[in-house]
């Protein structure tokens, strides 16, 4: 993933920002299929591998008693940990499980790997925002998940005050090489432009989906996957 967008950002660098708009839609549909390719690949292997031995509550890599708060409470322990490596602050995540015992089937690394990456970006974003310090973690606001199983699906909503994203650019977040951490920013906390529009594959392929709600200047309301 990495060197496919290193790839892409030195011939962003190389053409002008018109050739570059003329072109971003071509390069995303190749790099959809592409990635949908790889993903689809991916889980026949796994679930070939894992059908081969027996596991109480799972059939090869899908489970049908996912817990969705503790799913949502290991994602949130890893993007705490990579938060906390890199910039020495970390904000809290507040998982508000408004469904006790709830279980739903789903591929469980499908769900921690999406929710990890909208956390990511969540606690990245108050860490800069309001990061201290002096003051230290205590002085942040949280981030907060809420999870709900309903008759026919499983909501995981995250809101944060870190900023939010402009409206405008609403329209592009699921676009590939658009990243919310910058074009220089290359470490473990960065999707490198791809970790949004491959979490929407990943729902895509099983029929879930992550409408995004989001208000400059104060914070950001995705909710995914459903």
């Amino acid at each position: 993933v990495r060197s496919v967008a290193a790839g892409i950002y030195e011939l962003k660098e190389e053409i002008s920002k018109e050739n570059w708009e003329d072109i971003q839609s071509s390069i995303d549909q190749m790099l959809t299929a592409f990635y949908t390719s790889r993903i689809g690949l991916r889980f026949l292997m796994e679930h070939h591998i894992k059908s081969r031995h027996r596991v109480p509550g799972y059939s090869g890599i899908i489970s049908n008693v996912c817990k969705p708060h503790e799913l949502a409470e290991r994602a949130a322990a890893e993007a705490i940990e990579l938060c906390r490596r890199h910039t020495g602050l970390a904000p809290r995540v507040n998982i508000i499980n408004k469904t006790p015992g709830a279980t739903f089937t789903y591929v469980p690394s499908h769900v921690q790997y999406m929710l990890a990456e909208l956390l990511k970006n969540s606690v990245r974003a108050v860490s800069e925002v309001h990061g201290d310090e002096d003051i230290g973690e205590a002085s942040m606001p949280a981030v907060s998940v809420v999870v709900a199983k309903g008759d026919e699906d499983v909501t995981f909503r995250v809101s944060d005050e870190g900023g939010g994203i402009a409206r405008s650019r609403l329209n592009t977040i699921f676009s590939f090489l658009c990243s919310t951490a910058g074009e220089t920013y290359w470490d473990n906390r960065a999707g490198y432009g791809s970790g949004a529009p491959q979490s929407k594959q990943c729902r895509t392929m099983v029929q879930s989906s992550t409408p995004a709600l989001a208000g400059g200047g104060g914070g950001e309301g995705p909710r995914g996957p459903r």
